[in-house]
């Protein structure tokens, strides 16, 4: 067996030194991904690429779905959140509901910065507007971002009408996130201005000089008459029209 040099022991022992000092100790409120390699009845047990294995108590646990919990399995790639480094017993505690939960805050951060809109679903509703499930977050829609809501109506029909949405599928755009004061806005108005805008980039980019489509009339002045196309409004001049009274 041949020995190792001393070049090749100063090696070893630098390598050794660096993978040390690049090593950071888990700290409270980081979010790290995680491999599952145990799933136990009242804990799970998940490598981070730490020194110690993580664990994922039972009441962490119960805040997750039956759904959810019978999903997971061995060697899934799962996101989870310090929550202790180490409490008294010496062990690594974190959370599974607190990592997914954190991906729904990035998620609707990136959705702010992109524009892209979102389907969510009512859940409920109060004075103030509507409450949407967006993942694991509660949105909120102002009244004043609702489509058809009207201040001129009764609080009854108000409320009603808000009462009508819930179990519904909207689709959104986001309009503010603030994860400090667990704060997400959501607009319909808004989400239907980028619907149109697109609907009429992709009608425009269809239609062709000499093609015959369908329309609906969308209104009326002494020049002619606006037909929505189905995204977008053409105008049909009064001299293109029928010599009939019109």
């Amino acid at each position: 067996m041949t020995e190792p040099t001393s070049e090749e022991s100063n090696a070893t022992f630098q390598e050794l030194f660096e993978q040390e000092y690049r090593y950071q100790e888990p700290q409270t409120g980081e979010i790290r991904q995680a491999t599952i390699i145990e799933i136990r009845p009242d804990e799970i047990i998940v490598d981070l690429g730490t020194k110690r294995d993580g664990i994922i108590p039972r009441r962490d646990l119960q805040r997750l779905g039956k759904e959810e919990l019978a999903q997971l399995q061995v060697g899934d790639q799962i996101p989870v959140y310090i929550l202790k480094p180490a409490d008294t017993n010496g062990e690594l505690l974190v959370s599974l509901s607190k990592g997914l939960e954190q991906q729904d805050w990035d998620r609707a951060q990136e959705m702010l910065d992109s524009g892209e809109i979102v389907t969510c679903k009512v859940v409920g509703h109060n004075k103030g507007g509507i409450l949407v499930e967006f993942g694991r977050l509660r949105g909120f829609v102002p009244n004043s971002h609702l489509l058809g809501f009207s201040r001129s109506q009764s609080r009854v029909d108000q409320q009603a009408f808000k009462s009508g949405l819930v179990g519904q599928e909207i689709v959104l755009k986001v309009i503010e996130v603030d994860q400090e004061r667990r704060r997400l806005v959501l607009s319909q108005r808004a989400a239907q201005r980028i619907w149109r805008r697109q609907q009429k980039e992709r009608l425009m980019a269809e239609l062709h000089e000499g093609e015959v489509r369908r329309g609906r009339v969308s209104g009326l002045a002494k020049f002619g008459a606006f037909v929505d196309l189905g995204g977008a409004d053409g105008l049909i001049h009064i001299s293109e029209l029928d010599w009939q009274h019109v």
